[in-house]
């Protein structure tokens, strides 16, 4: 089988790290305070790519509001 016709839905955690322009070691920090989900698959540990994405996009949700309250209480 051709795996190579499959997009990857999972990714290692340095992968992950590199899709989310993060430190390696920031994100195993996030993943020991288990603010990253992921998934064990014997002794692998795997970061779901949707549930990275969506990481992703709530992380700059909250930048931009917070960005947005600084803005408006300093004019």
């Amino acid at each position: 089988m051709d795996t190579q016709q499959f997009p990857k839905r999972l990714l290692t955690i340095v992968e992950a790290a590199f899709r989310a322009g993060i430190s390696r070691s920031f994100a195993y920090k996030l993943v020991n305070r288990g603010e990253w989900p992921v998934v064990k698959i014997g002794a692998a540990t795997r970061v779901p790519l949707a549930e990275l994405d969506q990481w992703i996009e709530e992380q700059a949700r909250a930048a931009k509001e917070e960005a947005e309250r600084k803005r408006d209480l300093h004019g």
